[in-house]
């Protein structure tokens, strides 16, 4: 089993994350990624903002962030489709959308209340995160 947490919005180069990830995974492996839903309000944010300026965008989000801890983002491998596009040929894609706790609220109440609301009533294919389960062909 290879788990991959907050790792698939970071890749750049989707044919050859795949492929390596299939190769290390063994026939009736699995591949259990959660990550980003590219079609998300997170994603869409992040798409909106230059990744040379994540850094500073992420200290006013998240004041106890660490710049090292920034890293860019490009989200090829963040929706159903895109799994299912890089992994379908060789493996069968789970896919789900759900959202988590609010983390991007600039420590105000009313926007975090506003979060929690929005994600009980977006429709999935909106909602913030994705958790992919790829089984790869016996």
């Amino acid at each position: 089993m290879v788990v991959s947490r907050y790792v698939f919005e970071h890749v750049d180069d989707p044919d050859w994350m795949s492929r390596e990830l299939l190769r290390i995974t063994k026939p009736g492996g699995w591949i259990c990624a959660t990550t980003p839903n590219s079609l998300g309000y997170i994603a869409i944010a992040a798409r909106m903002v230059p990744n040379k300026l994540h850094v500073k965008a992420l200290t006013r989000i998240q004041p106890d962030r660490k710049p090292e801890d920034v890293f860019p983002t490009f989200y090829s491998m963040n929706t159903r489709t895109a799994l299912k596009r890089w992994f379908g040929e060789k493996a069968e894609v789970h896919a789900y959308y759900a959202s988590s706790e609010p983390h991007y609220h600039f420590n105000s109440p009313f926007i975090y209340s506003t979060f929690k609301f929005l994600h009980k009533v977006m429709p999935d294919r909106l909602q913030n995160t994705l958790f992919a389960y790829i089984h790869k062909n016996a």
